[in-house]
């Protein structure tokens, strides 16, 4: 008998139109041991969707993210927890599989699959891909990972848990920050590669990119990292180099002056909110 130890775990709100693909994906997933839900209060049709699929759903009452993250890992049974966003698809019934054999080859308690957009018809999505490229896929030591594709030894991932401050975002920063001064090791896989619908609208983007912000102020305010409110201004230049090395990515200069500016009125914004809530 194949070992089924991998616990997945989607927390989701209000992504009825992706949900069913990753969902899909999951069915006959090696070494797929459960799929739990965590619904976000959605108002659309995510859980009767999620319902087709598993009976592990649960909700986090609109507590946040990081709650929902907490709920799924507390219901968790596998040994590894693989924490995959609605937007993902995965390409093949074994990447999973594969970040897990990684995993213990290197010795780590964390590991994130590398991202590529599952399609780029708009120049935001263009541009997110290139973005990505550089800042996850092609980096040698990242400190704070995302939590789009990753898994997480069940142990480790219990002994650090998710701070229920972070309800917007910044969760994911947040955790790998005390995650590894706890000592466990982390990374990006040389090889496992997932799709990912990265945000196609002006809208949604600014939107995101917003929560991106508000949640980089929280963060500040537990972790005092003052200069982190800073780099969002940073994107800018940044944006200068990669247009500056990549021709194609020229185009790109309005991504990162957009994702610069959204990310700092997200901080300016919640500052705001922690300031009269005082």
């Amino acid at each position: 008998m194949k070992k089924r130890d991998i616990s997945v775990v989607i927390c989701v709100k209000n992504r009825a139109n992706l949900l069913e693909r990753l969902l899909k994906s999951l069915q006959n997933h090696e070494r797929v041991l459960e799929i739990i839900v965590v619904d976000g209060n959605s108002t659309d049709s995510t859980l009767e969707i999620a319902k087709r699929y598993t009976k592990r759903v649960y909700s986090d009452n609109g507590r946040g993210l990081a709650t929902a993250r907490n709920i799924g890992l507390i219901h968790a049974r596998g040994d590894y927890i693989a924490f995959i966003d609605s937007d993902v698809e995965l390409p093949n019934n074994y990447v999973l599989s594969e970040l897990v054999n990684e995993l213990e080859k290197k010795k780590w308690e964390g590991i994130h699959a590398k991202i590529i957009s599952s399609k780029t018809q708009t120049l935001l999505e263009f541009c997110e891909d290139i973005h990505l490229k550089y800042r996850l896929n092609q980096a040698k030591k990242i400190e704070r990972l995302p939590l789009s594709a990753a898994i997480i030894k069940r142990e480790a991932a219990l002994n650090v848990k998710f701070d229920p401050y972070f309800s917007i975002a910044a969760e994911d920063s947040d955790f790998w920050v005390r995650f590894r001064k706890k000592g466990y090791k982390y990374g990006v896989s040389e090889n496992v590669v997932v799709y990912h619908s990265h945000r196609a609208s002006l809208r949604e983007f600014i939107k995101q990119k917003i929560g991106f912000g508000r949640g980089r102020c929280r963060f500040v305010t537990k972790h005092g990292r003052i200069v982190w409110l800073l780099t969002p201004l940073g994107l800018i230049p940044y944006g200068i180099l990669v247009t500056t090395l990549c021709k194609k990515c020229r185009k790109c200069i309005g991504y990162y002056l957009l994702y610069a500016l959204t990310q700092t009125y997200g901080i300016l914004l919640e500052a705001m909110n922690i300031i009269f809530k005082k």
